[in-house]
């Protein structure tokens, strides 16, 4: 009898046992998984990381440009220096991101895994990431970041819409000014397949009080700025994705009836975790379109709209950038930032490329001057142009060789972001 009591006081307390370790097992946090994390939190403590790391990858420029401590500059190079490498910007890229020397990067076999972006090693030391506009880095792909954002996402081509008006005769039409009876007319844009992607009613409208019928604006129906020829107009396609695209009116004949309104290709924000997506179509619209080469080739667009284009196009980039360095505070943050389509040499005849040259250099400025203490601005080009800057509000200035090879990139940011 004695024997069967310890018995069963000995399973009593193994049973015990098992169930304050399994209970204490369940209770225990386990680590997330890097791309498969839940929504991170937005704001992270003061005092879990000492530095803060923005790097920016510009393209089609050349260490000229990041000279930030002229007149009006806000920071000096805490390092300044060439950064050397193979001549294929592909796979000196490659090699930024992965911190593998070229070599071993091209002899990698397709049967290989892909190398392992910095950022992911960041994100398993337990640093939160964030990823804009890089190429092929996706909310979807296998090496997202806690907060991505997609390149640039269009579809459809540009496009020349010729419209036809006849008399007004929606009611929309009586709530518009006109000296004129209002004309009317649809433009329809269709995708790509066929299929048709929107509707737009457009008025074209008498502003003009001078006793004659000049119809010489348009007005597109849930817009209420007007459009004359040779203006643009920023427009939402679908609200659903938030998708929109620029129009340009070329040409407003009241007399024939007719109108040609240019049209680029529409896009539109790919963003994650989807509070990030909702902020930037909410503040910031969507990512304006490069001008196409057709459209300069056909004589659509002149050398002063692709300007546009491009003070559009930094402006959001900068934008963009700011909202997640300040609202979503990750410990790193990578931006492609590219407004030049093709690398070129920069000449004095080049206008058009100087000037997105020298936006690129004040949306520089800009950043640099929204670093606080322990933030680190860190500026990169692949090779031909090979070059690196860092940046901080610290007095202290770093030694290094003036040759600083393309594997050496990685090992920096990772050493700063772990101090």
């Amino acid at each position: 009898m004695r024997t069967k009591n310890i018995v069963k006081l000995s399973i009593c307390l193994v049973s015990c046992t098992l169930i304050l370790t399994f209970t204490a097992l369940a209770l225990r946090p386990m680590p997330l998984s890097p791309g498969l994390s839940s929504t991170p939190p937005i704001l992270s403590s003061e005092t879990s990381r000492a530095i803060r790391i923005m790097v920016l990858l510009v393209e089609g420029s050349d260490i000229s440009l990041l000279d930030l401590a002229k007149p009006g500059g806000p920071l000096s190079p805490l390092l300044l220096t060439k950064l050397s490498g193979p001549d294929d910007p592909v796979v000196a890229l490659a090699s930024i991101v992965t911190g593998l020397p070229p070599a071993k990067l091209s002899a990698l076999s397709p049967e290989e895994n892909e190398p392992e972006p910095f950022w992911w090693t960041a994100m398993r030391q337990g640093f939160r990431a964030a990823v804009l506009f890089w190429p092929e880095i996706y909310p979807d792909s296998p090496f997202s970041a806690d907060y991505t954002v997609a390149p640039e996402l269009c579809y459809g081509s540009s496009q020349l819409h010729t419209i036809t008006f006849t008399e007004a005769i929606s009611p929309w039409a009586s709530s518009l000014s006109s000296f004129s009876p209002p004309l009317e007319g649809i433009v329809e844009i269709k995708a790509p397949e066929g299929g048709t992607i929107a509707y737009l009613r457009i008025l074209a409208l008498d502003t003009t009080d001078d006793g004659k019928v000049n119809h010489e604006a348009l007005i597109v129906e849930g817009n209420l700025k007007p459009m004359r020829q040779g203006e643009w107009l920023s427009l939402k396609i679908d609200p659903h994705l938030h998708s929109g695209a620029f129009f340009k009116l070329l040409e407003l004949r009241p007399d024939r009836k007719k109108a040609l309104l240019y049209r680029t290709p529409i896009c539109y924000n790919y963003a994650a975790p989807p509070p990030l997506l909702r902020e930037l179509n909410e503040e910031l619209g969507f990512f304006p379109p490069f001008p196409d080469p057709q459209s300069t080739a056909q004589g659509w667009i002149k050398p002063e709209d692709v300007d546009l284009f491009q003070r559009e196009r930094a402006s959001w980039t900068t934008k963009a950038i700011t909202i997640v360095w300040d609202n979503y505070r990750p410990d790193l943050l990578l931006a492609r930032f590219n407004l030049i389509r093709e690398t070129a040499t920069l000449t004095p005849t080049d206008s058009h490329l100087l000037k997105a040259y020298n936006l690129t250099g004040e949306s520089l400025r800009t950043l640099a001057e929204m670093l606080g203490e322990k933030e680190l601005l860190i500026i990169l080009s692949p090779p031909p142009e090979g070059f690196l800057a860092l940046y901080g509000k610290k007095e202290e200035s770093l030694e290094s060789p003036y040759s600083f090879n393309v594997e050496n990139v990685v090992p920096l940011i990772l050493s700063f972001l772990s101090r």
